[in-house]
């Protein structure tokens, strides 16, 4: 039988977390002032992973330094936390509880169900698009 309250994460999902997860060890160990300096000093250790790290012109590695500074500058000292891996689940009220998904295939995920009111979709494209403001 299939089981539909369990979401299935892709490889490429748990793949982006796990190199976040990975970053953030790497990140705080030392005080990069840019992300040119971290690549240098880490190319070679990630390259065990089979996936490049991003250079320092990418649109990828930009958001990666603005976010890891971010966090870095948020919890100065020698205490950082651990990354948490969740997948938010936005679902709207007409569709009922996230359609009955409760759990993730993957344990080391949380899954945090998101109502979002009826209608807060908007179509575009085909697609579903919505935006968040979490300020």
């Amino acid at each position: 039988a299939k089981d539909n309250t369990t979401l299935k994460l892709d490889k490429n999902q748990k793949r982006r977390h796990d190199f976040f997860q990975w970053l953030w060890k790497e990140w705080i160990e030392e005080d990069y002032k840019n992300w040119i300096d971290f690549y240098k000093s880490k190319k070679e250790k990630y390259k065990d992973t089979n996936k490049p790290l991003p250079k320092s012109v990418t649109l990828l590695a930009t958001n990666l330094f603005f976010i890891l500074q971010k966090l870095k500058a948020k919890y100065p000292g020698k205490n950082k936390p651990e990354t948490k891996n969740i997948l938010l689940l936005f679902y709207e009220d007409e569709i009922g509880e996230g359609q009955g998904i409760n759990s993730v295939n993957d344990p080391s995920f949380t899954l945090v169900p998101f109502k979002l009111p009826k209608n807060f979709f908007e179509e575009e494209s085909g697609s579903k698009l919505f935006k968040l403001n979490l300020s």
